[in-house]
């Protein structure tokens, strides 16, 4: 006889709402003793808001937006939760989606009760609108969180949606209700918080319990990414509905309870303006709510016995890593070859896939490639349309797939062949100029200063400064395209003077990324004057700016109220009172090597320097020095954290915080030459830089031998390392300083930052 595989079990998608009230309203989850505790990290939270905030943003302009949130496996079979008369299903898979969107939902269903702080100056018409609206979508979210089954005398009482075996017992009165585990303690709380009717938030503050620090921990997650919604926080790690998506039908049918006159209706939309910040903010909150509730599905199996849910669970884990977006849009792509009556195999669309998937298979390991691909794409979005892109597989997938589909017209295939190559470009600028260990190969001799270049480029790499990429991208190929290297040199020099200017004068990132993310998208800061953006377009509409306008547009975002860079006098200014080493090392490093290239001691004030004529042994900015030993680490002169009983530092110095960690106060030295300095006071730091700064060995024999006389003997171990290093021209200005104290490191600090300045400033301004 054939097996029946329905008596086995059953498959069903279902959107989260119709996945907590199955059966009829009265099934509860149990998570097995086996299983692990409700253990979900920042980044499991975090990839769970991308993917709803994704397929919310999508909707605006895809009505049949959905977000799939995996499977979910349970054995429905009769359980020993003897005073619970509901139906209760064992969780095999999906316990840790189910625990965090339950928590979601109460965090939601708080917000939408405090809703009515944003209402002020909204008309009455909409707030009874919006009144509706979040009590409609509170009931729901309520169903998420608890349930009711039926009592004696007709009464009902509530249970948590989600318990653990052992830990926790349902039942049908407070008496022979327990619960020990974090999350149903939690939601069981919660639920009579809310039968209780009480108006003040929600708290809860039960210890001792299974899970509790990680459950108090993910419920503050998610506070603060629902936040970041409301506020349209440019923090939040996903898309966000703008005004202008709130509006559109797809958002739109999301609603409830719009009232049926569609003159109304649109009377309400049209008060969704970039001015109404409340009303984006409720809506944002509303809709959000919503898409959870009902777009976001899941296919839940149910079997009859447990050993064939492991079956299932066994099968649907085999796959591995799931697809990246880049491996289904290829998908398409043969798809859409294949509509024009060509293979793809031998194509041109092959051959940039070719490129695309030899680049991602040179990083070892499904993560790196993973992560890569992301990255990859995350630059193209930049490239071809300015837009900012998350990591959410579901989101670069959506991106994919939307754009390449809204190129049509007259030329679509060749623009939608253009855009397959646009990726293939990205990878091929990734792949020479953002992998360290080929950098060095790269450009040709006719660059005229290609080692600078190429040390800029590591430099950038190793600030982690990817969203240069898209903007270097189109000078790189524009110079390749025209036989013009000067395109790229001067493009990357006034990118990397920008962001060295940029990071150096406010001690930290300040928003620098959305300034990058601004010039890609919109180009020009100033209001009312005509303005390109640096994107090329989905169809490469854009023309490229030219190297003077691009230095145009840098120099107005770097006049920016909260900026204020002009000239060297104000930069000098900021630069000085920066926590430079806390900042970033490499800023630190580059801003040193700066300094000193092409720069002598003054012959009146050696402790200092000054700029003097090019010659090979000043010459420090360039590829070479970032990679060379000698320059590998940034050492504070005066340390950080002195025993000031022992070491007698001028105690002045460690009365602001910043100046430790000031250009003044910082050098280069390689790494054995920097740990062998130690903390020791200045007199005795002195001894070491001089025979560090020595050019010939009998120089540091006799520095070794007067230092003895001094009372500071050389151990063996560093004496090995004199004779076996090098001479470090960066200690010969050191040797020079008297007294190290705060008035020299400030004065020193403005010596170098002007040196910097004037070594890269040109590049730019």
């Amino acid at each position: 006889m054939t097996a029946n595989p329905s008596k086995v079990f059953s498959a069903e998608a279902k959107s989260l709402h119709d996945l907590y009230i199955l059966e009829g309203g009265v099934a509860g989850f149990r998570i097995p003793l086996y299983q692990r505790l409700y253990n979900w990290d920042k980044e499991n939270i975090q990839r769970l808001f991308e993917d709803v905030s994704s397929g919310l943003t999508w909707c605006s302009e895809d009505e049949d937006s959905l977000t799939f949130l995996g499977t979910v496996i349970v054995v429905n079979e009769d359980t020993d939760e003897s005073y619970f008369d509901g139906q209760s299903l064992s969780v095999i898979d999906g316990q840790q989606r189910l625990t965090t969107i339950s928590l979601l939902a109460t965090v939601l269903y708080e917000r939408l009760k405090s809703i009515d702080a944003l209402f002020e100056n909204l008309p009455d018409y909409l707030t009874d609108w919006i009144e509706k609206e979040s009590s409609f979508v509170s009931t729901q979210l309520l169903d998420l969180i608890y349930g009711e089954i039926k009592v004696s005398g007709g009464e009902r009482f509530h249970f948590p949606r989600i318990v653990r075996e052992f830990l926790d017992n349902r039942g049908n009165n407070n008496q022979n209700s327990e619960y020990r585990s974090a999350a149903a303690a939690y939601l069981f709380s919660f639920a009579n918080h809310v039968i209780q009717d009480n108006t003040t938030p929600f708290t809860f503050n039960q210890n001792g319990l299974e899970g509790i620090k990680e459950l108090n921990q993910n419920v503050k997650y998610i506070s603060n990414f629902i936040s970041q919604i409301i506020e349209n926080s440019s923090d939040f790690p996903g898309m966000l509905p703008n005004a202008n998506n709130l509006t559109k039908g797809g958002i739109r049918k999301l609603f409830q309870k719009l009232p049926k006159d569609q003159d109304e209706t649109n009377r309400i939309f049209s008060q969704v303006k970039e001015d109404s910040p409340n009303l984006i903010s409720i809506l944002r909150l509303l809709s959000f709510s919503h898409y959870l509730l009902n777009s976001v599905v899941t296919t839940i199996v149910k079997t009859r016995e447990e050993k064939y849910a492991f079956d299932i669970f066994d099968s649907l884990n085999t796959t591995g890593e799931p697809l990246t977006a880049i491996e289904t849009f290829k998908a398409q792509v043969i798809r859409f070859e294949k509509d024009q009556g060509t293979e793809f195999l031998g194509s041109k669309s092959e051959e940039y896939f070719k490129k695309i998937e030899s680049y991602i298979s040179s990083f070892s390991g499904s993560d790196k490639k993973q992560k890569e691909t992301k990255e990859l794409i995350t630059s193209f979005a930049l490239y071809i349309t300015g837009e900012r892109l998350g990591y959410s597989l579901d989101e670069q997938r959506r991106f994919l797939w939307t754009r390449f589909e809204k190129i049509t017209g007259q030329y679509s295939v060749d623009n939608k062949r253009g855009f397959i190559k646009k990726i293939s470009d990205i990878s091929d600028y990734r792949s020479r100029f953002w992998l360290p260990k080929t950098l060095i190969n790269q450009l040709s001799p006719e660059y005229n200063d290609r080692d600078i270049l190429l040390g800029c480029l590591h430099f950038l790499y190793d600030l982690n400064s990817s969203l240069t990429i898209p903007i270097l991208s189109r000078y790189f190929f524009a110079s390749v395209e025209n036989d013009q290297p000067e395109i790229f040199e001067k493009a990357v020099k006034a990118i990397t003077a920008f962001v060295v200017l940029r990071r150096s004068a406010t001690g930290s990132t300040a928003s620098i990324d959305s300034d990058l993310r601004s010039l890609m998208l919109v180009g020009r800061r100033i209001k009312n004057q005509e303005s390109t953006p640096l994107h090329c377009g989905l169809v490469n509409q854009n023309d490229l700016l030219s190297v003077e306008d691009l230095r145009s547009y840098l120099r107005e975002w770097l006049a920016k109220s909260r900026i204020e860079i002009l000239d060297k006098t104000t930069w000098v200014s900021k630069v000085i009172n920066t926590s430079l080493y806390t900042s970033s090392k490499p800023l630190s490093r580059f801003l040193i090597l700066s300094a000193f290239n092409n720069s002598r001691q003054k012959s009146e004030r050696p402790q200092f320097l000054e700029k003097s004529r090019r010659s090979p042994e000043t010459q420090f900015l360039n590829i070479q020095s970032w990679h060379d030993e000698l320059f590998a680490t940034v050492e504070h002169i005066a340390p950080e954290s002195p025993d000031r009983g022992n070491l007698e530092w001028d105690p002045e110095i460690y009365s602001q915080p910043f100046i430790i960690h000031s250009l003044g106060n910082l050098t280069l030295l390689p790494q054995e030459e920097n740990s062998s300095v130690a903390n020791r006071n200045w007199a005795t730091k002195k001894k070491i830089y001089s025979a560090f700064a020595a050019t010939t060995q009998p120089e540091v024999d006799d520095i070794i031998k007067k230092s003895k006389a001094d009372g500071f003997i050389f151990s063996k171990k560093n004496i090995d390392m004199l004779k076996k290093g090098s001479h470090l021209p960066f200690c010969k200005p050191l040797v020079e300083v008297v007294d190290w104290d705060l008035d020299f490191i400030k004065e020193r600090s403005s010596n170098m930052a002007e040196l910097a300045w004037d070594e890269i400033s040109t590049w730019l301004f």
